[in-house]
């Protein structure tokens, strides 16, 4: 199923990528035709058999494809989480090839944004809760032991975000398999951002407890719980987002931070295995459709090619490449050799060298007086 479906995407996306400076079309999922099998209906799916452990070793998208046990499949498969923050950027991978390219660079950018703003933050928080002298040595040290770890992720998060933004700009245009690629760099930048989260609120709790440390008990405790109830609601309206948008993902994050994501708003493991699920199967169906999609978009451009190749051969020219003239017509939607029968010889010409828009048309016609 998935696998198969998987195939074709690999295979199709080098198609497209070739294609889409010329044509800027989305990916084209080939689907092989002398197969008849549904992905929801292959025995032979991968998706239905337990799998004992995943790899992420590899280094393209096709070896991942390729190997039932790959993070990729792996992920397609709800019966086993694999536990690790790469999940979040999976579905990525799966996109056609220029949104891939598009959202890598913007996502990069975001990164290395956050994470030059969000120092000042962290300085702020050093200030503020630094501004009075902690009643305890023990307390001192731990506040600057944290805000010592929330400076080191935010400024890493700022030179790796930055340095992510300048690869991205340079290569995501070239490497197929660049986003793939770089799913252990954006499950770093992920847990980095977590432990500026975590971090950040520890930091905040110390310095507000040193700053209220000799106002009144009651005064301490109001403001205490005003900053424990906005970290739950935040906490919650996140746990509750990701496990009903971003299900998939959800399941397949380590199981501790599932744990404390999701336990505490009530979702246990079932609940959220049965919504991965459900989110798995419209993926899957997707990827079906669009390999449908495009077989049949593979089989009008075949038509258009194989007329083009036909009327350059008629003209002594059988070996021009037809390929720009075809990438020219599908973009303003002559995407089948019907679209061409009320064309003249002056439009076709705005696509194709003239004499090859001549034959084109003289085909056109003899196979219309053929069939009358």
């Amino acid at each position: 199923m998935a696998n198969r479906v998987l195939k074709h995407k690999w295979r199709a996306a080098n198609e497209a990528d070739e294609a889409e400076a010329e044509n800027g079309s989305s990916l084209n999922l080939s689907s092989d035709p002398s197969s008849g099998t549904s992905i929801r209906n292959n025995n032979n799916n991968v998706f239905s058999r337990s799998l004992r452990g995943y790899s992420s070793k590899h280094v393209s998208f096709k070896d991942a494809v390729d190997d039932p046990r790959s993070d990729l499949n792996a992920f397609l498969d709800t019966s086993k989480p694999i536990g690790s923050n790469m999940s979040m950027f999976l579905p990525l991978t799966l996109e056609p090839i220029p949104l891939q390219r598009e959202r890598i660079i913007m996502l990069a950018e975001a990164y290395a944004i956050y994470g030059s703003l969000f120092i000042n933050a962290v300085f702020f928080i050093w200030e503020y809760g630094s501004d009075k002298q902690f009643e305890s040595i023990m307390l001192e040290q731990a506040f600057e032991g944290v805000i010592a770890i929330a400076m080191f992720s935010t400024i890493f998060t700022a030179l790796a975000g930055g340095s992510l933004w300048l690869f991205c700009i340079l290569n995501s245009a070239s490497r197929k398999d660049w986003v793939y690629g770089l799913r252990h760099w954006l499950a770093y930048m992920q847990v980095l951002q977590l432990v500026v989260y975590m971090t950040t609120a520890v930091s905040f709790f110390l310095g507000m407890y040193n700053r209220f440390n000799n106002i009144s008990q009651i005064q301490s405790i109001v403001f205490m719980s005003i900053l424990g109830l906005a970290a739950l609601a935040i906490g919650n309206a996140t746990s509750s987002f990701l496990a009903n948008y971003m299900s998939l993902e959800a399941f397949h994050l380590p199981f501790m931070l599932k744990t404390v994501l999701f336990h505490s708003i009530g979702i246990g493991g079932k609940a959220l295995k049965e919504k991965a699920t459900k989110q798995a199967e419209g993926l899957k169906a997707r990827l079906e459709s669009e390999m449908v999609s495009s077989k049949q978009a593979q089989a009008h451009q075949d038509e258009l090619m194989d007329l083009l190749n036909t009327a350059a051969a008629a003209l002594g020219r059988s070996n021009v490449d037809t390929k720009p003239y075809v990438a020219k017509l599908q973009r303003d939607w002559y995407d089948t050799v019907e679209s061409l029968n009320d064309l003249d010889v002056d439009i076709l010409s705005k696509y194709m060298p003239r004499r090859l828009a001549q034959s084109v048309v003289t085909l056109l016609q003899k196979d219309k007086d053929g069939t009358e």
